[in-house]
């Protein structure tokens, strides 16, 4: 699909891969990665103390349809990473449709660091799932920006692969665009020379 609807569904699916690289990335870090200090961040509900930033959005989003969780919320966190970084792989779809330039992994890893800072830095203490910038230490800015250059290197490679290439000019001359074969004077010299005799 090369119309806008089809960039958008490849940018959800390379946001999906690159969702699933950036869990890779923390399974493999996990040794090294830095804790936050323990009064970095205040949560506003006692429930935040137990849960990640993502199954706090879940609970919420299940009280705000007053329903209960669908599945248990280790399971609905992970629903939610992967629909957070689907939605921001459709605007990278829709951003490499039109600057084909930034598909690839340089260009997704640096699609990554704007979503560190637009999320990391921006929707997560404006929606109290995390302390705003200034009261972590440089180190866990630098795993969390890492972790998003991961996730954007995934889903620029993925967006490559899955965007389909422009077929190559084809180099066939049909019948009907054939030049007129050119006209041989020997071949018809026996004809001049009959039409000459009448003279």
């Amino acid at each position: 699909m090369s119309s806008p609807l089809g960039s958008l569904v490849r940018g959800v699916a390379a946001g999906i891969i690159g969702s699933a690289a950036q869990d890779v990335f923390f399974a493999l870090t996990s040794r090294v990665a830095p804790k936050p200090p323990e009064d970095a961040f205040v949560p506003p509900e006692p429930e935040q103390l137990e849960e990640s930033a993502p199954e706090t959005v879940a609970r919420r989003a299940a009280a705000l349809m007053q329903r209960p969780l669908p599945v248990d919320k280790a399971r609905a966190g992970h629903a939610v990473h992967y629909a957070f970084g689907g939605a921001w792989g459709a605007a990278y779809g829709a951003t490499a449709a039109m600057v084909p330039k930034v598909a690839g992994p340089l260009g997704g890893a640096a699609f990554g660091a704007l979503v560190w800072v637009a999320s990391n830095d921006l929707l997560l203490p404006a929606f109290r799932l995390a302390a705003w910038p200034i009261h972590y230490p440089v180190r866990s800015h630098l795993y969390a920006i890492a972790a998003h250059v991961a996730y954007g290197a995934a889903m620029g490679i993925a967006i490559q692969k899955l965007t389909p290439k422009k077929p190559a000019p084809s180099l066939i001359v049909h019948t009907s665009e054939r030049a007129p074969e050119p006209v041989h004077m020997r071949a018809h010299a026996p004809d001049m020379l009959e039409a000459g005799a009448g003279i």
